[in-house]
């Protein structure tokens, strides 16, 4: 685990954004990281002659520097946090693409056969997959279909009548097109 004295070593000199992500990668895992990040934020606002030159600049106008060391703070955050989503995605993707993986591992390392049985596996999940998929968009346009039919069906008697009137109307101007 880093320390607090390496991590103030590091930010010795003008702090940059470079150094906080050099420190950071140094750390290792995200939760280590995460664990040492009061330190870090800690040292980004006590040490370097960048932040004195600043805090001196704008002595008189505190809100803005509060503003500023906020800024910097929740790009700190912003950066960790992208790290552990982009870490989280990266897994996810892994785990997704493991029948795409075993299918190239396995025609590396085994026989036509068993290539064929792993390739029949995972046709077999995409078609189930498909299957699903399927039945949903069925299920949908029946629920749609029944919304409609009641729909209809709930119709006052003038409208029922507006509608037939419509619907002869409309057959009519056919007629007279053809």
């Amino acid at each position: 685990m880093i320390t607090s004295k390496q991590v103030q070593d590091a930010c010795r000199g003008p702090i940059t954004y470079s150094k906080i992500k050099i420190l950071m990668e140094q750390v290792g895992s995200r939760a280590t990281t995460k664990k040492n990040l009061g330190d870090i934020l800690e040292a980004f606002k006590e040490i370097g002659p960048l932040h004195t030159q600043l805090e001196e600049h704008l002595q008189d106008d505190e809100e803005l520097l509060d503003d500023m060391m906020t800024l910097a703070d929740i790009k700190l955050e912003v950066n960790t946090i992208t790290g552990m989503v982009q870490e989280h995605l990266d897994e996810r993707a892994s785990g997704s693409n493991s029948c795409s993986k075993s299918q190239s591992s396995s025609m590396r390392s085994r026989s036509p056969p068993v290539i064929q049985q792993e390739n029949a596996d995972c046709q077999d999940e995409f078609d189930k997959q498909d299957e699903e998929n399927r039945e949903a968009d069925e299920q949908r346009s029946q629920q749609a279909a029944q919304l409609s039919e009641l729909s209809r069906q709930k119709r006052t008697p003038q409208e029922q009548t507006n509608e037939a009137e419509r619907q002869s109307a409309v057959t009519s101007k056919k007629r007279d097109v053809s």
